[in-house]
Order: C-alpha cells, then structure tokens, then sequence
C-alpha cells in the first residue's frame, strides 16, 4: 500500500493525505513551501528543508527536494551532505551585455542572496525573511533548539527567556506561536509554568480530564481515590472520575489524533496528563509494593508507549479491568479479543463499558485491509448497528472513526478510497492503516 502523507502548513491547516505524486503536484501549485512540515505514516513532522531529519524519516523524499524544491533557489543538496554542506550557491553569472541586464543579475542576486541569509539565520535551516527572523528571533531559535525531539538544551533555552516569552504570550499571535513550546517545558517537568495559568496550559481539551494536571494536582487525586482502586480494577466499581478516565483513554483513539494543535510534545493535553500523572504515583508508591499500585503504573506505562509506538513488553503487570482494556487495544485479530477477559468477570457499566470497546475494536480490526470483500462489508455494517445505541457507554466520541466505516460501506469495502475521502473531512485525525 502505497504510503500516504499529510503537510502542516504554518501550524494552522493541513493538506492531504497525499501519494508522493500528489506532494510533489502540490509543490508544482505553491500550496506549501521549504519551511512547512511534512508527516508519512503516522510518524514525525519535519520540515522540508530540515535534510538530515528528511533522509533520516522520509528519505523517498530527498530526491524531490534536492531537484525541485531547493533549486529553485539556486541550491543543491547532495544526498549525502551534512547539515552544514547542505547549500551551495551558483554566482557564476556571464558578465552583461547592457547596463540593463546588469542591473537585472545584481537584483536577482540581491534576492537569492536574501534568501539565502534568511535559511542561514535558521541553524536547523527554516526559511524565513531575514527581517522577520530578526523581529522574533527568539522564537525561531527555541524552534530550531526543539528539533524531533525535547532536549536539555532547548529547556535551558526556554528557561533563560522565561520573562520575554510570557511578554511575547500576551499578544494573539506571540500566544499561539510559544504556546507548544511552553507546553513542551511545562509538561516535561511538574506540569506548571510559571506566569501561565493550569487553565490555559489544558486549552480546549475535553471536559473529563482534570482542569489542573501538575504532578501536585495528581498528588492529591491519587492519595483521594486509594480506596477506590481495587474495586475499579476487579470491576465491582466503575468511577467517572477523573483519575479513572485517565486510566481507560484508548491509545488507538489517541494516538490517532496526536499531535493536537496547540501541541508538539507532548502531543495532547490526555498524554500530558498521563505523564504527570505518572510521575506523582511513581514517586508516591516508592514505598509501595502493593497490587494494585503496580497494576496502575503499568497501565499508564503502557498507554504513553503505545501512543509514541512501541511494542508491548514483560515489565507490564496487568490484572483486572485494566489488563482487558490493554489487551483490547493491543489486538490485532477477531480471535485475539477473546482473550481478553479472562482475568476479569464485569457487569452492569463495566460490562456495557466493554461491550462497546469490543465493538470499536472489531470494527478496526475489519478495515485493516485494502479493500473488504462482500461479506466483510455486511459484518461491518452489522457492527455498526450494534454500535450505535451503545455509543454512549464511552466516554471518548469516535464520530471520525465511524464516519470512516460508513464510507467504507458506501464505497463497498474499499478502505483505501474511504480513507483518502474521511481524512480530507478530518486533516487532524490519522487514521491508522
């Protein structure tokens, strides 16, 4: 199946999914440029004129940029180069034949010489005018210190320039821009930055997760509901509360939908409060060795790697209601769900919780395939009848996944043309494939 890959264009809008063909025609028509982001898979954003991170991701790209897109600035890229010999400017103009054409070559050099200090300005190789840089230079050097990954020098960074960051933060614009990257700082350490209320750092993010997710907040929602664990995970009790919500977030669900806008990494407000929350009973069960502790701390563990895509390990400790809803998750055939309940014996809302869960499982282990046949197409469409009064036991609404398997009906089971139709509808959900 051939890969499909969505564009981020200025972190406001996406274009796509788009076939390889399809990127470079969207190039051809200017829709985007050197300095927006690209993903492929369900993996990393990068921005095209970032060439080590491109070759290292997405290394069918290279070509394309190396032809197209960077000579068009009078650059090469060798497929090999470093990021330090990744340009290269031809001057090697014949001398004029007028004073016209004179002028003519000096303003064309003026402006790929332009262009060229404003990439330079960039370390990580972003284009930008150069006197834009200039005007917020802090922000694209937080930007370039971010890379793929979080690291200590990008928060030594962000620490240094606390102050002009919040002053930058009080207009719309400097807002929307530092907001992932304060996040990113916030969400790393104690879940709280200083000069930034927990209210704005949450966003928009759904109303079931805590308003304040700081590891000091969890310390205080775990030490609350200790008495309630065990009922929870033995499904005698199903609590709607926070802490529980927490536990029970699909990693399908949300890994599909990270990053959220507003977010880098982490990619949501739900994984950032998986990481805090973990973070507070780690240190909080130090001391304890008791069941139900691990179970937990196994459960998050195993919810923050499924979303960044690891594999399923022996260290997890899982029993009760939470080894279902992981087995759940981690199934890949109709057979592989039977399984799953065989620690745990559920009723009234646990079992109406997990009747549903089944069914959404199901229902994607279906439309796995490229194109379904006759009898797959029925099945689908028996699930989702059986979906539909049962949506309401779950808390997370899967309107996007179900919108994708009513097009697959109606494309009579082909789920290579449903998702190319849905994805256009929903730029910021991926559907896994």
């Amino acid at each position: 199946m051939e890969r499909l890959y969505l564009i981020r264009v200025g972190m406001e809008r996406f274009l796509g999914p788009f076939t390889l063909k399809q990127v470079q025609d969207a190039y051809h028509k200017m829709q985007f440029g050197l300095q927006d982001e690209i993903s492929g898979g369900l993996r990393q954003w990068v921005t095209f004129d970032n060439i080590e991170a491109i070759r290292r991701h997405y290394p069918e790209l290279v070509q394309l940029i190396h032809s197209e897109m960077m000579s068009g600035w009078g650059m090469t890229v060798a497929p090999g180069s470093t990021p330090n010999a990744r340009m290269r400017m031809d001057t090697g103009f014949s001398k004029p034949a007028s004073s016209g054409r004179g002028l003519l070559f000096v303003t064309i050099f003026l402006i790929v010489l332009g262009a060229v200090i404003g990439m330079l300005s960039y370390r990580d190789g972003e284009f930008v005018n150069p006197i834009l840089y200039m005007q917020n230079r802090p922000y694209y050097q937080a930007k370039s210190l971010l890379g793929d990954h979080y690291n200590a020098r990008f928060e030594g960074y962000m620490d240094r320039n606390r102050q002009e960051i919040n002053q930058a933060m009080k207009k719309r614009k400097g807002y929307i821009q530092w907001l992932p990257y304060v996040r990113a700082v916030a969400f790393s350490r104690d879940g709280r930055w200083e000069g930034m209320t927990a209210k704005k750092l949450k966003g928009a993010a759904e109303n079931f997760l805590p308003a304040d997710c700081s590891v000091a907040a969890w310390d205080d929602r775990w030490r609350d509901s200790r008495a309630n664990w065990m009922p929870f995970i033995e499904g005698r009790r199903l609590p709607k509360e926070e802490w529980s919500r927490l536990l029970m977030i699909d990693s399908h669900w949300l890994k599909n939908r990270s990053p959220m806008a507003g977010w880098e990494e982490p990619g949501s407000y739900h994984e950032a409060c998986l990481r805090t929350a973990l973070k507070s009973l780690v240190k909080m069960t130090v001391d304890d060795s008791s069941s139900d502790a691990k179970v937990f701390l196994s459960r998050l563990r195993w919810q923050l790697g499924a979303i960044a895509g690891t594999s399923p390990s022996a260290e997890y400790e899982m029993s009760g209601t939470l080894w279902a809803m992981s087995c759940l998750e981690d199934a890949h055939l109709n057979d592989d769900l039977k399984n799953c309940f065989n620690s745990v014996k559920v009723r009234g809302p646990w079992q109406d919780f997990f009747e549903a869960m089944t069914l959404v499982r199901r229902m994607a282990i279906l439309t796995t395939e490229a194109q379904l046949s006759d009898s797959d197409v029925r099945e689908l469409q028996t699930l989702l009848t059986q979906f539909t009064p049962k949506a309401g036991e779950l808390f997370l609404n899967y309107e996007e996944e179900i919108k994708l398997y009513q097009e697959v009906i109606a494309q009579k089971g082909n789920v290579k043309a449903a998702k190319s139709a849905i994805q256009k509808r929903y730029p910021g959900v991926h559907f896994e494939p």
